[in-house]
């Protein structure tokens, strides 16, 4: 008799353990919730060359760390010196694009003459200056516009810009993950512009 109610017990204290194990694996399912894939980035070769090679480094960049936030209930502080570093970046890469042949303000190309630094009269017919506005003749030329291609990129480039900048206006308490799920919306879209066509 005392052995069967050993045996009873033993059965029991298994099955009990067998209950608990099962509610621990539900509730650390809970707590973790679903879990994610992993993170699938190009590679920056895949980007083309030019503009769309110069924003990789950045839109990869701002992948992984919307991956890596996806969630929290606030962003680490370190995050938005990170993020106004991406932003100059892209920012910079946007004002390139839109100034006609990829020349960004202030800059001169080789050969160019600034503004009142020929005399009048200087320039006499048949002579050409590259880079002035002055060919043979005398006649004043545009310089060439940029790549249609490229300039299509600001439209993409400015969403990332402006999801940043609501990111940076909300830091601590004051964070919305929806912001976070904004900046992917518009970096994905901007990585797909660049990766989808190939030069």
């Amino acid at each position: 008799m005392k052995v069967r109610a050993v045996a009873v017990k033993v059965r029991t204290v298994g099955v009990v353990l067998t209950v608990v194990a099962a509610v621990v694996v539900v509730v650390a399912a809970a707590v973790d919730g679903p879990r994610r894939p992993p993170l699938e980035l190009p590679a920056a070769s895949a980007f083309p060359a030019g503009p769309c090679r110069e924003v990789a480094d950045p839109v990869l960049s701002l992948g992984r760390f919307t991956y890596e936030n996806t969630g929290a209930e606030r962003l680490p502080a370190r995050a938005y010196p990170f993020l106004r570093q991406r932003a100059e970046q892209l920012a910079a890469v946007r004002d390139k694009v839109n100034v006609p042949g990829g020349t960004p303000p202030g800059s001169t190309s080789p050969g160019s003459t600034s503004p009142g630094s020929a005399s009048p009269g200087s320039a006499s017919p048949g002579s050409a200056v590259t880079g002035g506005a002055v060919t043979g003749g005398g006649t004043p030329t545009a310089t060439p516009s940029a790549d249609p291609a490229q300039q299509a990129l600001s439209p993409r480039i400015d969403p990332v810009l402006t999801a940043i900048g609501f990111l940076r206006l909300r830091p601590g308490r004051a964070y919305d993950p929806a912001l976070l799920r904004d900046l992917e919306d518009a970096r994905s879209a901007l990585q797909r512009a660049c990766v989808s066509r190939r030069d």
